[in-house]
């Protein structure tokens, strides 16, 4: 499995995509984490890149794929 290193995204990127797959929109996240709207869309940006992923929802399913999450929640996995 791929890991967090090598995937190429931050833990603050795998903390966002969590919270995607949790289904929260970005505006949620950005109240959650304290940021705006606008540094949410900055790192779905960067995490689409570096999945090479067409959207928000073929990221979530390629970050399960790569093990970067897990079933238990949407959690990053160790």
């Amino acid at each position: 499995m791929r890991s967090l290193k090598t995937s190429g995204l931050s833990c603050r990127q795998v903390e966002i995509l969590r919270k995607v797959a949790e289904g929260m929109s970005n505006k949620e996240i950005a109240g959650q984490l304290h940021v705006s709207d606008q540094t949410v869309k900055n790192h779905m940006t960067h995490i689409l890149d570096k999945l090479y992923a067409n959207d928000r929802t073929h990221a979530v399913v390629l970050a399960y794929r790569l093990g970067l999450l897990d079933l238990e929640g949407g959690r990053a996995a160790a």
